[in-house]
């Protein structure tokens, strides 16, 4: 697969939504900052609610 040069750095910014398995709202809170730090994303967790499981 032939790579496409890269010429200029973009910022991205946008709203997203985790879906988390944890123990509690402190866990699923944890849990997702940890999530966007391994992924590179400077990202800030603003709400947390509990889901129903489909």
């Amino acid at each position: 697969m032939k790579r496409h040069q890269v010429d200029k750095r973009y910022s991205v910014s946008g709203l997203f939504i985790l879906e988390i398995d944890a123990t509690d709202m402190r866990d699923a809170r944890e849990t997702a900052e940890r999530i966007l730090v391994n992924s590179g994303i400077d990202g800030k967790v603003i709400q947390i609610e509990e889901v129903q499981k489909e």
